[in-house]
């Protein structure tokens, strides 16, 4: 650059803004330009602002102004969609009032907390589950929570199971707004020795279970035409591998429900339906319980960074969460809730 008259340019900041050489070639003004920083001013000595602004693009500030400005939407504008107020409190945001919530696998465990949860926030739980009766003990702060909470014995495995309480579901309260699939099961045996009983049952429950349970939902949603909310419990099985413990089968199928929410949240968005999946750590449910060893008990605890096991009261914020209108730009994604196990 010497050989034409000019010193490389002294980079400077916004604050002292950067004079133009005396003549810069056509030929390399783009290496010239290519050298100075993003926030290098360069064009005649002004103040910072819509002036300095323009000088760099190398028009007036009233022409940069006007071009920036008309390709902005109003508020008015057609293209310009607004589905959900969003205005007032996070209270209401959160709210699920008057809400009517399906729960599968909502009779015990983690599906009885968020049932819970979706009750204290003000949704009607419809609850299926494949016992004869939910358990008491679990129940029962559900239904003081919604005393119109109702629960219908249902088979996530089996599509005409599933349909049926759907049906019945309508026939009491004429919708559905949100529906957890939350039902599941796991079996420890090693890869090798899996029996294509045990192969069938897993999937069959956690993934075809899953999928006629959201599929059922999103039918109902769309013939309402007023949207809706989806959840997946996934796994943090569907995050790492289960060392020190056998479930090839059980991470396979949570693997695949994450798959399912990414695709489903694609086709769905355009009915105003979001869909999402959330990954819990290591629970302390009666699943747990019944595969639970000493030294398990001490590697799930050290998971954490927590130094501890999850709650399954834990899951009821992070669940109401994604069903609710605070939640109203989140779809097609994972929440992780596993207490940094996964860190």
């Amino acid at each position: 650059m010497q050989r034409f008259g000019c010193a490389p340019p002294v980079l400077r900041s916004l604050r002292t803004p950067l004079p133009v050489p005396p003549r810069v070639p056509v030929h390399l003004r783009k290496r010239y330009s290519s050298l100075r920083p993003a926030t290098a001013v360069i064009g005649p000595c002004r103040q910072p602002g819509r002036a300095a602004a323009a000088a760099a693009t190398g028009g007036n500030s009233g022409h940069f102004t006007k071009r920036r400005e008309s390709t902005l939407l109003k508020p008015d504008s057609a293209s310009w969609v607004q589905p959900v107020d969003l205005s007032g409190t996070q209270e209401r945001l959160a709210s699920c009032r008057g809400k009517i919530a399906v729960v599968t696998g909502g009779a015990r465990g983690i599906g009885a907390q968020i049932a819970l949860g979706l009750a204290e926030a003000g949704a009607i739980p419809a609850i299926f589950d494949i016992l004869d009766e939910p358990v008491a003990a679990e129940f029962a702060p559900i239904l003081k929570a919604c005393p119109q909470t109702k629960y219908y014995k249902t088979d996530v495995s089996s599509p005409d199971s599933v349909a049926a309480s759907y049906k019945a579901v309508i026939s009491d309260f004429n919708r559905v707004d949100i529906c957890v699939a939350a039902a599941g099961l796991i079996r420890e045996t090693a890869f090798v020795d899996v029996p294509q009983e045990e192969l069938a049952l897993q999937t069959q429950v956690n993934i075809n279970g899953v999928f006629n349970t959201v599929q059922q939902a999103a039918k109902q949603m769309i013939s309402q035409g007023t949207g809706g909310s989806l959840l997946v419990i996934a796994s943090i099985a569907s995050h790492r591998a289960l060392r020190g413990q056998l479930g090839s089968v059980y991470i396979m199928t949570k693997c695949a429900v994450r798959g399912l929410v990414k695709q489903v949240a694609i086709e769905l968005g355009q009915y105003g339906i979001r869909i999402n999946s959330l990954s819990p750590g290591y629970v302390q449910t009666k699943l747990a319980v019944e595969i639970a060893t000493p030294e398990k008990v001490e590697r799930w605890n050290a998971a954490s960074p927590l130094g501890r096991m999850e709650r399954p009261d834990e899951l009821k914020a992070p669940a109401v969460f994604l069903c609710s209108d605070a939640a109203s730009f989140v779809t097609g994604t994972d929440l992780l809730v596993d207490g940094g196990a996964t860190t």
